[in-house]
């Protein structure tokens, strides 16, 4: 942005803020629309800040959120335009997580790979309960040796966020995982979303 459009927008902001206080109801709305006009301008800017610079890329995501639905457009924009794989996919999760589902896709494929495109895309569908990547995470879980407790971790967590009942598979596959503390937490918490599970279908819910 150059500095005669921070000019610009700041002046319009500012005169959107004096305009908020006008008695006249025209004139208020005016300022309202002016000022969401504004904001959806800035957040472009901060969307196009996650692009050009890596060491922020996190940190901006982490928070552009807080903008709400002002910020659907932005992210989508950098999504759709990403050329790096990683960018799209954090792009891609961070959307979902606003309720934006157009970079799903790229979830759901990202859980075919290792490393942390995997944890990125079972993390974020499981957070969204998208019922539909469980079995893909399953399968990655699977194909994890036993000794990897970080990707385990990973898959056990959103397999846990999706709740539901897991295929005795992945419980003998996980029965595997040594010391016993760290197998016996992995069990835990599949075994309790299978309790959970069982008791809603009893009820009929």
């Amino acid at each position: 942005m150059r500095d005669v459009e921070k000019a610009g927008l700041v002046q319009r902001f500012a005169g959107a803020v004096v305009g908020l206080e006008s008695c006249e109801i025209a004139t208020c709305i005016r300022s309202v629309e002016e000022l969401a006009r504004c904001v959806a301008e800035l957040v472009d800017r901060v969307a196009d800040v996650a692009v050009q610079d890596e060491d922020v890329r996190f940190l901006v995501f982490e928070r552009i959120g807080r903008f709400g639905s002002l910020a659907v457009p932005a992210v989508e924009r950098v999504y759709r335009e990403a050329q790096d794989a990683d960018l799209r996919l954090m792009s891609a999760s961070v959307l979902l997580d606003m309720g934006s589902s157009v970079g799903v896709p790229d979830l759901m494929e990202a859980l075919g790979e290792r490393g942390q495109p995997l944890y990125t895309g079972a993390l974020s569908l499981s957070a969204a309960g998208i019922e539909a990547a469980a079995g893909p995470i399953e399968r990655a879980l699977l194909a994890t040796d036993p000794t990897d407790t970080a990707t385990i971790d990973c898959l056990t967590l959103a397999l846990c966020n999706l709740g539901g009942r897991v295929s005795p598979a992945v419980i003998e596959h996980v029965s595997a995982v040594e010391p016993d503390w760290r197998r016996n937490a992995f069990l835990k918490g599949l075994v309790a979303d299978e309790r959970d599970a069982a008791s809603t279908e009893g009820d009929g819910s």
